[in-house]
């Protein structure tokens, strides 16, 4: 009732009490997390969607939440074995479980691109398995395939990603895959991209940028 009326402070205080029994702790830490978020203490309220993980895995509410701070927070491996719980618990259906898997494997790709490209790869290519259509999983992963001469699967990478989610930044990742080419070349690339998914509108504004930058106004047109 004081939490309909507004009245936060005693609706935390009824919530504190609740949480000090043990027959309605998980009910209480729900309020006082409510209350939290409503009041933006974000760290307090991490904290009890943390508690009531610890005592009921399989809450709902707790493990939605403590995924989303974790992840907010870059926390990739709690993020990971929080969803890992949240899956075996049914809080998230196996197909969701799998995307977002890939969402926090290419967050970790990118994160180590620069220092650990090999690591980095790794995540990225197991991101793209997940979910093929993740654009950030395969341009990540083509710009370290890239970045290691193997352009073949570099190509292979955008290819596939582009029949299920044709994207710019797919576009722009194939166009310089293969380092030094002239803008000619990166032009007839992107076209024979844009034929994997023909009367797409990406891959005809891709052709348009590409056929710019190589000074082909007729075919820019």
């Amino acid at each position: 009732a004081a939490q309909i009326a507004g009245d936060g402070a005693a609706a935390r205080t009824a919530f504190e009490a609740l949480s000090a029994q043990k027959d309605t702790r998980v009910l209480g830490l729900h309020g006082l997390f409510v209350e939290a978020r409503r009041q933006g203490e974000h760290t307090a309220a991490r904290h009890f969607a943390e508690e009531a993980t610890r005592l009921q895995p399989q809450i709902g509410w707790a493990g939605a939440a403590l995924f989303e701070y974790q992840s907010r927070a870059g926390d990739w491996e709690s993020a990971l074995a929080t969803l890992a719980t949240n899956t075996e618990a049914r809080i998230v259906d196996k197909q969701r479980s799998r995307r977002l898997r890939a969402v926090l494997d290419t967050a970790r790709a990118l994160e180590l691109e620069a220092g650990n490209p090999d690591e980095a790869r790794a995540l990225a290519l197991e991101a793209h398995k997940l979910a093929v259509d993740l654009v950030p999983a395969a341009t990540v992963a083509a710009r370290l395939f890239t970045r290691s001469g193997d352009i073949r699967r570099a190509s292979r990478m955008i290819e596939a990603t582009w029949k299920a989610s044709p994207h710019p930044e797919l576009a722009d990742a194939y166009s310089a895959v293969r380092p030094g080419d002239s803008a000619r070349d990166r032009l007839n690339r992107v076209r024979r991209l844009a034929e994997l998914r023909a009367n797409h509108p990406e891959g005809a504004l891709a052709v348009a940028r590409a056929a710019i930058d190589a000074r082909d106004w007729p075919a820019a047109r």
